[in-house]
C-alpha cells in the first residue's frame, strides 16, 4: 500500500468530553491529498502499528483491542504512534482525551478517562478509540486542516471558532469511535440517534458498524 502524506500543521486536538452495499465513502484508500511536505508515516493496517509508551500489562492490552477493532473494518493508521493514560487529566488539560498531529514527530495520543470512575472501562474504550479516529481521519487530508466530512456528519469543517461538538472532524471521530464499540449499549458523546450514527459510520467507512448492534440502531432499510 503506498505511504499516505499526513501533512497537517502542527495542529492539537482535544477532547472535551461485516462489509455494506452502501458506496464507496467519502475518504476512500484511494484518494490522497499530497502537497510539497515530508512524508509523515506510511499508514499502515492496525496490525503492524507500533504503539510507543511506558503502558501497563492492563493498558497494552485495552490498545491491542482497539488496534483490533481499526482492523476488522480495515481503518488503517499511522505506523508508529506514542500513547499515553494519565487519570489525573493534567496531560488532557482537563479533558478526557487529545491528540497532537504533528509534522516534525510521530502523533501522541493521550487517554485521561479516570479508571476508577468507569468500571466497565466503556468510556475509557472510547475516549481511545476517538482519539485514534483523528489519526486515521487526519491521513486524508491535504496539509491545509481536516479533510471536509460536514457532507456526512454536519457541523462545520476546521472552525475553531465553533463549539466542539460542532466540529465535524468531532463528529466523525465520535462516530466512528461509537462504530467501532464493543457493546450492545453504546452511549454516544454526540447528539445523533444511533441509527443516523450508523449510516454515518456506513458512509465513512464503507462497513457496517462492529456488533453487537441494538436492532433499533439498523436503519430501517437495512433490517432483514
Amino acid at each position: 500500500m503506498p505511504a499516505r502524506r499526513l501533512c497537517v500543521a502542527a495542529l492539537a486536538f482535544l477532547v472535551a468530553c461485516g462489509a455494506s452495499d452502501v458506496p464507496r465513502p467519502l475518504l476512500t484508500q484511494d484518494v490522497r491529498g499530497e502537497i510539497n511536505c515530508a512524508v509523515y508515516d506510511e499508514f499502515v493496517p492496525a496490525d503492524q502499528v507500533t504503539v510507543h509508551g511506558d503502558l501497563s500489562e492492563s493498558e497494552r492490552a485495552l490498545v491491542d483491542w482497539a488496534l483490533g477493532r481499526f482492523l476488522e473494518v480495515e481503518l488503517d493508521l499511522p505506523g508508529q504512534f506514542d500513547l499515553s493514560f494519565d487519570p489525573t487529566r493534567a496531560a488532557c488539560f482537563g479533558a478526557v482525551g487529545r491528540c497532537r498531529i504533528n509534522p516534525d514527530d510521530i502523533p501522541e495520543v493521550t487517554v485521561c478517562e479516570p479508571d476508577e470512575l468507569d468500571p466497565t472501562k466503556y468510556h475509557r474504550k472510547l475516549t481511545l478509540l476517538h482519539e485514534m479516529a483523528h489519526l486515521w481521519h487526519g491521513g486524508f487530508g491535504d496539509g491545509d486542516g481536516w479533510p471536509e466530512a460536514s457532507a456526512i456528519v454536519g457541523g462545520m469543517d476546521n472552525d475553531q471558532e465553533v463549539p466542539w461538538p460542532e466540529r465535524s472532524e468531532e463528529r466523525v471521530a465520535d462516530t466512528i469511535s461509537w462504530g467501532l464499540s464493543d457493546q450492545l449499549y453504546r452511549p454516544a458523546r454526540g447528539t445523533q440517534p444511533c441509527d443516523v450514527l450508523y449510516r454515518q459510520f456506513e458512509e465513512l467507512t464503507g462497513f457496517a458498524p462492529l456488533p453487537p448492534i441494538d436492532p433499533k440502531c439498523v436503519p430501517e432499510s437495512d433490517e432483514s
